[in-house]
């Protein structure tokens, strides 16, 4: 079964994430100055440390509000949006 997930992850999904990326580097939604791959790299680290972040979530006063605050770190890190 592992097997089967991880060919379907490279074959189907994998392909999608990347258009996904590329397509919002071309309507300049994600920076060009990051590559695809460190992006998809980052994504990555992202899923695999999860249940991690999920239980660090739980043991925050404000779940919803951490949350928040690890989605804005992925998109946008700890500066915030570049000037444009």
């Amino acid at each position: 079964m592992f097997h089967y997930v991880e060919e379907l992850y490279e074959r189907e999904i994998m392909p999608l994430l990347v258009k996904m990326v590329e397509d919002g580097k071309a309507r300049g939604e994600i920076s060009s100055k990051v590559s695809t791959k460190a992006i998809l790299t980052f994504m990555g680290m992202y899923m695999r440390n999860s249940g991690a972040l999920l239980e660090e979530a739980s043991n925050h006063n404000n779940m919803d509000a951490f949350l928040e605050e690890a989605i804005h770190l992925f998109f946008y890190g700890i500066c915030g949006r570049e000037p444009e």
